[in-house]
Formats: C-alpha cells, structure tokens, sequence
C-alpha cells in the first residue's frame, strides 16, 4: 500500500499539470497526453505564444501549487489515481509505536530471578559499617569480605535481602544489614540484527526489553523475527524471548540489563498469511511445524466460519486445498507450510440468505430464508403494522454499490481526460478555460466523496416476486408519508404536505422558485421507491403525477463553452442524483 506522503506526491504532481495547462496565458500546440495513471509531463506540452511575463505566469504557478498543497493537507482532495496494493501486516508489528521508548521503569519484579551479572547493593550498619556494589560473577556468586562468596543465582527478588542476611550474619554479630538489586544502574545497550535502527541505547538495568527494541524503532517486519529475540551478555545468550507470549497472553520474562548487553532480532522464521471472517488478519511466523489448530488460535476465526482455503505455492505451482472445518478430525494434523496463504470464510454457498429489514415493520431486524427466495417471499414474513408503506420498499445491494460507484470513476475519468485534452486558441479562451477548469476541480472533489447507495430500484410491488435476494441484501420498508420534498436549486429546499392539485412547478414555486443556476428544462422526481422520472419540458412532462412520499430534485446548469464538457458533466451530475440522492453544486 502506498505511503501516504507517495500519494500526496502524485496528487500534487497531476493536479499541477492540470492546472499549468490552464493557467497559462498563452496556447499550446497538440500535446502528447499521458493515460492519466501516470504524471503528466511538462515538457509534452509547448508554449508556443512568448509574449506572456515569465514572472508573473511563475507567480501564478505558485498560487494554484500553495492551493493545491493546502487542499491535499485539509484532507480535502481524494487521489486522482488510486492503487491500493494488498500488502500483509505482520503480527504485532503496531507494538512498536514509542510508548515503551518514552517510559522508563524503576524498581524490580519481585519474582525477578537473580542472574548473570546482577548488580546488588549490600549495606551493613551497626558493629561493622560499610557499602558494597557488587556483580553476581560466572558461578552465580556475590563476594564480601569476611563472608566469602554468597550463592545468590536463581534467587527470586522477594528473598535477595533475607538469603545474603542471613549468611553475613553468621560471620557479624550485632549487624543490621539492607540487601536489594540495584534499580538505578544506567546501562548502555546494543541492539543488533533486524532492528529498524539498530544502535547502542543508553536507559537503566530495569527497563523492559520492550524498550530498548522500541527505542531501535521496533522490529523490522519483513526481516526480524518476533519469534526469537535473544539477550547476550558477554557473548552468550542469556535469555531467549519470544514476543508471541506477550502479545498474546501478556506474559514477558523480566531481565535486568547490565552495561554492553545485546539484544539480538534474529532473522525470520517461517511465516503465514491469514486472510478471511478472522479477528486477526496478520502474517504470522512460526518455527520448524504450525499446525491449523494453533494457527486459529492465533487469527481467531468467527464462530460461523466452516470453510478453510489453503494457498500453498510449490515453485512454479500455486496450488489451493480447501476443507470443510467440520470435516476434519484433528485440526492438529492439517500442518501449514512457509508462506502459505490460508483463508478462513464463512461458506457463501450455504443454503440461506441473510437480509436485514429496516424501516417501518413489527418483525425482527434481520431474517434468514432459504437461498433462492425472492422479496415476496421476505415480505410474507415481515410483520406489517398501520404504518407500513409497501410503494416505499427499498432494496440495497452491495455489488449495485459497487458498480454505481465504478460508473461515476469511470465519468469522473473521462471528463479529467476531456480537461486535459482541450487546447485555447487565444489568450481569452485560455484563461476562460482556468476558471472553468478550477470549477470543475471542485466539482471532482465532491463527486469523488459520494457513496452511492446501491439501490436496486422496485417500480411496483409486482416487482416483489422477480427479484431473488442475495446474501447481506437490505430491504428498508417506508413508512406512510404525506409529505413532498423539494431540494437542490431552489431558494428554500423544504418539505410540503401533499395536495393532490399541485403540479411540479406550482411546488417548486412554493419552495421560493429557481435559483439563477438551475437547470430549469430538467427535473427529476425520486419516488418514494426510488425510481426515478424525468420532467423535461416535453409533451410528457405533464403525465408526472407527484404523489405522497416523492422528492422532486433541481439539478445545477451546467453553462460552459465547451459543448463535451457539458455532456460529461451533465452524465456525472444525474449519476450522483440518481445513485446517491445528493445534488451536486457547480
């Protein structure tokens, strides 16, 4: 997936080319014009009139460059060109965000075990004084004058003081004695191997290992191993950590750092992609064996999931085995392999559908009928009441979303190409065409926001008995209304109680009249359905009965000199109104 300073790039660098073009005073020959996913380059297009001042078109240029970059920053641009890259995010690869570099820990664990290299504070007042630091030496030792050599490895934190008082006290009689680790011991530590930054750290023996890792800027996730992170000192491993315990159970050994310990990020282990109905989709690593038992321990699978797909990928060959979950045994025998690729679904082609009602019915919110049934079937179920309107059932699909959604990139496409594709012959006409081309910027801008709404539209409840239902359909059941909405270009968009001798204009009349840029020859009509009819001034026109429920929609006028952009605007403008119910403003 791209970064998102690479995606302002290119924003910034198409949207400066476009508006170069019509920024410039003078005119251009014939360019030779990229497809618009790559950038455009400057130097295809030749300024063939001089007359125009170098330091003012540079001005200019800075003007709509700084414009552009404060549109980008407020977030208000969406990119020309979007290429999302499905990349793999590995598996606790968001620990390392610096909320462990920023918070060092003082004081121990009391069931820290004492180990190599410790260092403790041992004071001694009463017949004898004195204060020593000492570092637990090879054989796991602390040594002290008069005493000899205390054995203090693998004791745990909570027992330190009482194992070594009671040892000095049988050489010193009448001495009180204080024994504890020493919490306050500035380190400096290496962090090696796949490390974002790997570096010497300074902090103090009690800092977590978390932190150091942290402060190298985490584990590199396409390098390091979350798996095996190993802690030396002098040379030799003294700990070996594997992060999966505190990611997933929140367990992590404690370890008390001394000067010039290395932490290690060794290499990459095997590794597994999830994908599917999961609550963690991640890379995984594991190492030697991964069976399908502990992988779902990992990803967590929803409850409903009863279909595992694994893509496994052997030289050239890429080969998918798929198992039903309830028909393997011993989901401990089905065993993963390095970068396998492992999907676990809720089977689609199960024998149901589920639709969610919404709207004005007594009946539950959402329904399962058998695979094949149709709206009628649906509706036999729902629970009706006083208020239910059955000319106001509305049907939501999620691959009509997706394709209404196509429909408008692919008219916001070609009128950025039309753009780009216009030449001025004049001075005038290049300059009418900046104005006009800034506008039309605007207008992208928002019809790139727009979600359209996926309707399928239903005429009539005749309708109710063709349509078969998909799987996560939505069907909204309005409620009886009496009232007509009037929006867009109007002076006062508002709602009227019906009357049943209003004509089209006589409501537009009462919502104040057109505003100057309406498009007047055009209206449409939302029905309460959803289904769309046109009023354009012809013979028929007057046949559009407004009923109960309706949404009678003035669209903008699209006045410019160029009669394709007219076209393309206009197809952008009735998409949006009739996939989305949102007017567009110009």
């Amino acid at each position: 997936m791209r970064s998102e300073n690479s995606m302002k790039n290119l924003k910034l660098k198409k949207l400066s080319a476009l508006l170069v073009l019509f920024s410039s005073a003078s005119c251009f020959a014939q360019a030779n014009l990229n497809p618009l996913n790559k950038p455009y380059s400057l130097n295809n297009a030749q300024n063939v009139n001089k007359s125009t001042s170098a330091v003012s078109e540079a001005e200019r240029q800075e003007e709509k460059r700084v414009e552009v970059n404060n549109l980008i920053e407020n977030k208000q641009l969406n990119s020309i060109v979007e290429n999302k890259i499905n990349t793999s995010r590995v598996f606790g690869e968001w620990v390392f965000n610096g909320n462990f570099a920023n918070n060092n820990i003082q004081g121990f664990n009391n069931n820290y075990k004492i180990s190599f290299g410790d260092k403790i504070v041992v004071k001694l007042w009463g017949a004898v004084e004195s204060d020593f630091k000492l570092v637990v030496d090879k054989q796991g030792n602390i040594f002290i004058p008069e005493v000899g050599p205390i054995k203090v490895i693998g004791i745990q934190n909570s027992e330190l003081n009482e194992a070594v008082s009671n040892r000095i006290k049988k050489v010193y009689k009448n001495v009180q004695t204080y024994v504890s680790l020493d919490n306050e011991q500035p380190v400096k530590v290496y962090v090696s191997g796949f490390a974002k930054k790997p570096g010497l750290y300074s902090g103090l023996s009690s800092d977590s290992l978390l932190y150091y890792i942290d402060k190298a800027g985490g584990i590199d996730p396409d390098r390091g191993s979350f798996l095996e992170i190993n802690v030396l000192r002098e040379n030799r491993i003294k700990k070996t950590i594997n992060l999966y315990d505190f990611l997933i159970s929140g367990k992590i050994e404690d370890i008390q750092f001394s000067d010039g310990d290395v932490i290690q990020i060794t290499p990459k282990n095997e590794h597994v992609k999830v994908l599917g109905d999961v609550r963690n989709a991640f890379e995984f690593e594991f190492k030697d064996t991964l069976s399908l038992k502990e992988l779902m321990s990992y990803a967590k699978p929803e409850s409903s999931v009863n279909k595992v797909f694994i893509t496994r990928k052997n030289r050239d060959q890429i080969k998918t085995l798929s198992f039903n979950l309830s028909e393997i045994n011993d989901l401990s025998q089905v065993k993963i392999e390095n970068n396998d690729s492992v999907s676990l679904t809720i089977d689609k082609k199960v024998n149901t559908v589920s639709i969610k009602v919404e709207g004005e019915h007594d009946s539950e919110k959402e329904i399962v009928l058998p695979l094949g049934s149709t709206i009628q079937d649906l509706m036999n179920y729902v629970k009706k009441n006083d208020r239910t309107d059955l000319q106001a059932v509305q049907l939501f699909r999620q691959s009509v979303k997706e394709r209404q959604k196509q429909s408008i990139e692919e008219s916001i496409r070609l009128l950025e190409q039309n753009i780009l594709s216009t030449n001025s012959s004049t001075k005038n006409a290049a300059e009418l065409r900046e104005k006009e081309a800034n506008m039309l910027l605007k207008l992208i801008e928002s019809a790139r926001k727009v979600e359209p709404k996926g309707q399928v539209i239903l005429e009539n409840t005749s309708d109710f008995e063709q349509v078969y239902l998909e799987d996560g359909d939505r069907l909204t059941i309005g409620s009886k209304n009496s009232l007509v909405n009037v929006s867009g270009q109007v002076l006062q968009p508002t709602a009227f109680v019906w009357n049943n001798d209003y004509s089209i204009e006589r409501y537009i009349e009462n919502a104040g009249g057109y505003l100057a840029n309406a498009n007047t020859d055009k209206i449409l009509v939302r029905k309460a359905s959803g289904a769309i009819r046109m009023s354009d001034n012809s013979w028929n026109s007057g046949k559009i009965v407004i009923a109960k429920g309706d949404e009678i929609m003035v669209l903008p006028k699209v006045d410019m000199k160029n009669t394709q952009w007219i076209k393309d605007i206009t197809e952008l403008l009735y998409q949006v109104a009739v996939g989305a119910a949102v007017i567009l403003k110009l």
